[in-house]
């Protein structure tokens, strides 16, 4: 593996003479810059794998570098940003900017320093600057031995994220950004991401919109919640339709990033994998023949971030229906009943739905919103549900104000 590059930004020789002599014996490639100016310059003729960035620097702030930076997508690797006394707007800017951490200057912690250089380097096994013999030699052994056993430890203790796109020119890139701060697994294949899935722990999937053959990666979104309900995922995507943020509803459990911009994955990433995860669960409930209707709305529900339940998608082979649809109905927000002139007065499995939906609603605050009639066409309500207010699907503004009601409820209940 190719010796860890390192670019030192700061204006004053001492420091950046300091910062060299503490990692003297790591295997680095250095190079030094003392202004913004000269900084970019360097940065477009060679990537790095650790920036240390100073604050104040003589024509450009520290920031502003690293904002042209993005902007050029030039690489400068993990940012670590070195400062006197760091202020809350600056902190969050910098976070917005995907800084990989913050360390004091005057003076300078050398374990600290060092501590969190071994952390942004802990996918780059560093080679050895020689090859001594003897005595020397073995214990230079060891030492690299151990260091390596850390790195990987360290690796196996980094949050692990499956990324799926059908391209491997972008696979490399994506593995650019996101190697030094995620334990990742990449695959072209949706066969493979999907078993991949499976009990191994992903805090989180990142997935090409369109993928090879014309699948989306929302559906195989929905293949892999059959496994995993919870799964959280960033979604690559260039459409503009996907760039406003996400509505109060969604928890977290679903973000759009545009592949013109994957200098900010990581931090996205960070940012959604370190909140709590509290995705919206909607169960539907409808009649057969509706399922194409039905299917359309999930599939508007799940882009949109919420955790929709259908039987034909949700229910992996091989499970009994009914012990799925109860326990599911307990643990859903909300639940949709799809009316139509074929749903309204049917029995069998729509009904038992139904009616353990409505006792649950009996147990909730009458202010609080559960069940919600939502009408695929227009068709009379009758007893019980007239008493709740509808939404009509088949109406240009229906998904917007069932939106809405999907956002109300504060889980205070239950």
């Amino acid at each position: 593996m190719n010796r860890p590059r390192v670019l030192i930004v700061d204006d004053t020789e001492n420091a950046r003479k300091t910062i060299k002599s503490m990692l003297a014996d790591f295997s680095v490639l250095f190079s030094e810059a003392q202004d913004g100016r000269s900084t970019l310059k360097l940065m477009r003729t060679s990537d790095f794998d650790v920036t240390f960035l100073d604050l104040k620097l003589p024509d450009l702030a520290g920031l502003e570098v690293l904002a042209k930076a993005h902007e050029q997508r030039l690489a400068m690797g993990k940012v670590i940003v070195l400062t006197g006394l760091p202020e809350p707007e600056t902190q969050k800017r910098a976070q917005e900017l995907g800084v990989f951490r913050y360390l004091t200057k005057n003076p300078l912690d050398r374990q600290q320093l060092r501590d969190v250089f071994t952390e942004a380097i802990a996918n780059l096994a560093p080679l050895p600057l020689a090859k001594p013999k003897g005595r020397i030699a073995r214990v230079i052994d060891k030492s690299s031995q151990r260091h390596s056993s850390n790195l990987r430890q360290h690796r196996n203790t980094l949050p692990k994220i499956l990324v799926l796109d059908d391209k491997r020119s972008w696979l490399k890139t994506i593995q650019r950004e996101l190697r030094h701060s995620f334990n990742l697994s990449l695959t072209t294949s949706p066969e493979v991401a999907c078993r991949r899935i499976r009990g191994k722990g992903f805090a989180l999937v990142v997935l090409d919109m369109v993928l090879a053959g014309g699948v989306s990666g929302l559906d195989i979104l929905g293949r892999m919640r059959k496994s995993v309900p919870d799964l959280r995922a960033i979604i690559l995507t260039g459409q503009p339709e996907y760039k406003s943020a996400l509505e109060s509803g969604r928890k977290g459990a679903l973000g759009y990033v545009s592949k013109g911009k994957l200098t900010t994955l990581a931090g996205i990433i960070q940012k959604t994998i370190s909140q709590p995860a509290k995705p919206v669960r909607v169960f539907l409930s409808y009649q057969r023949s509706d399922k194409a209707k039905v299917l359309r709305l999930y599939n508007r529900l799940m882009a949109r971030g919420f955790l929709p339940w259908m039987d034909i998608k949700s229910i992996i082979a091989g499970k009994k229906w009914e012990p799925e649809i109860r326990t599911s109905i307990e643990q859903c927000d909300y639940f949709i009943f799809c009316v139509s002139r074929n749903s309204r007065d049917k029995e069998g499995t729509i009904h038992k739905e139904v009616k353990q939906a409505l006792e649950r609603q009996e147990g909730l605050l009458d202010s609080s919103i559960f069940f919600i009639p939502a009408r695929l066409e227009d068709c009379e309500l009758t007893e019980p549900f007239r008493r709740f207010q509808y939404v009509d699907l088949f109406k240009s503004d229906g998904f917007t104000k069932l939106l809405q009601a999907l956002s109300s409820r504060k889980k205070d209940d239950n």
